[in-house]
């Protein structure tokens, strides 16, 4: 069987992410799976290849949602193309840097059961998003959640946790089907992964 290398999986991570985006695609469903292949690829690898590929996977998904950035420079700041391009690679490299920390953290943190691991990803990744909101004058864009913004029964959660409680869901779904692919767990295990993460999108959904 032809193993699919994990570089591979998490430039698909980011691919797929964007997809999910208006502008990009506006496939709002793809964000329930998208992240899947990232934590596939980054599970079990040391802290700093996680992280690697966790920049590869970010950088990817910058590039593709925010190049209005260069068009706007070019054209109401009248900036030479190559300077306004310079800028959106440093910019999307700055935040995909979150990405890279949220794999840098998951890597290799002692996570008993597929449980536990749902729980922890969607926090690390909202905890991250939050931190990216206000840090450095903050960048608030593209947090996941707003990929649901159709998605008026699970966005109803927002009126309470603010689009947070939307990315954390769909951080959670994502956790969940990924630990179905974990070849060293039981299915019991696997199954109670892919419960809390229904369990929090049913919380999110009846919340409404």
């Amino acid at each position: 069987m032809t193993v699919v290398p994990r570089w591979l999986l998490a430039a698909l991570s980011g691919a797929l992410l964007a997809l999910a985006f208006p502008g990009s695609g506006d496939l709002s469903w793809l964000a329930f799976a998208a992240l899947g292949p990232l934590l596939v690829a980054v599970d079990g690898m040391d802290r700093r290849r996680a992280g690697v590929l966790g920049l590869l996977s970010g950088l990817i998904f910058w590039l593709a949602t925010i190049p209005w950035v260069a068009q706007t420079m070019m054209h109401y700041g009248d900036v030479p193309w190559l300077l306004a391009g310079v800028v959106l690679v440093a910019l999307s490299g700055y935040l995909a840097l979150y990405t890279a920390v949220f794999c840098w953290l998951l890597g290799r943190t002692p996570l008993r059961s597929s449980a536990a691991y749902v729980t922890v990803a969607a926090s690390l990744w909202v905890a991250l998003e939050f931190l990216r909101t206000y840090l450095f004058t903050g960048f608030p864009w593209n947090l996941l959640g707003y990929s649901q913004y159709r998605n008026l029964p699970l966005v109803q959660v927002a009126a309470v946790t603010g689009v947070y409680g939307v990315s954390f869901a769909v951080v959670a779904v994502n956790a969940g089907l990924a630990q179905l692919a974990h070849p060293q767990k039981g299915w019991k295990d696997r199954l109670g992964g892919l419960g809390v993460a229904a369990a929090v999108v049913g919380l999110a959904v009846g919340s409404g």
